[in-house]
């Protein structure tokens, strides 16, 4: 058994603690979205198999879990009975809808006064091995292809940003180097990767 937005839609309560929106303002949503992805699904000039999200519902559930979330592609798919290669195109292929209908914000405040300590680590996760550019994708540390992505959390646990994603063989700390600064006055906890904590 895997989410559904038909399954989970019976129980309101439920829904909004797990995607933060209320039901109606989550159908609201799909009816301002579903324009966009009609026009773009339309454009198509294949269309592949039959996705195992195959509503719009679904895709938007899946969605808003993630960035509600900010859990791994691969727990992702196990809830939705996904690849998380699957995953990650959904993601990619929903996003720029969204973006046009509500406001999509990955980065999260980062003060001196609401950040102590701060623990930065670059997250791996498993990925098909690509038919093109295969040896960017491959992470030396894991020995496969990967997507990496930082995440950023501050002392109570909250995950306070994430990074877009980067290819396997791209290195954490041109990752960091790639993402804001994080306040001078906190305490930075970061494993040897990062080399010179000072820099981040």
């Amino acid at each position: 058994m895997h989410l559904t937005y038909t399954r989970i839609s019976k129980y309101p309560y439920n829904f909004r603690r797990i995607t933060g929106l209320r039901l109606e303002t989550f159908d609201k949503l799909v009816l301002k979205v579903r324009p966009l992805f009609e026009e773009l699904e339309s454009s198509k000039l294949r269309h592949g198999r039959m996705s195992h999200l195959p509503t719009l519902e679904d895709k938007l559930l899946c969605v808003l879990m993630y960035y509600r979330t900010y859990i791994s592609h691969v727990f992702l798919g196990y809830l939705f009975n996904l690849h998380n290669s699957n995953i990650c195109r959904l993601l990619r292929k929903m996003e720029p809808l969204l973006a046009k209908k509500i406001s999509i914000k990955k980065d999260r405040s980062l003060t001196s006064e609401k950040v102590l300590r701060i623990l930065a680590d670059v997250s791996e996760q498993p990925t098909q091995r690509p038919s093109k550019k295969q040896k960017k994708s491959y992470s030396g540390k894991k020995k496969r292809h990967t997507i990496k992505t930082e995440i950023v959390m501050g002392e109570d646990g909250k995950i306070l940003s994430v990074s877009k994603s980067h290819k396997g063989k791209v290195h954490d700390f041109k990752i960091r180097k790639g993402e804001k600064l994080l306040p001078k006055e906190s305490l930075k906890l970061a494993d040897s990767d990062f080399y010179d904590k000072s820099n981040l």
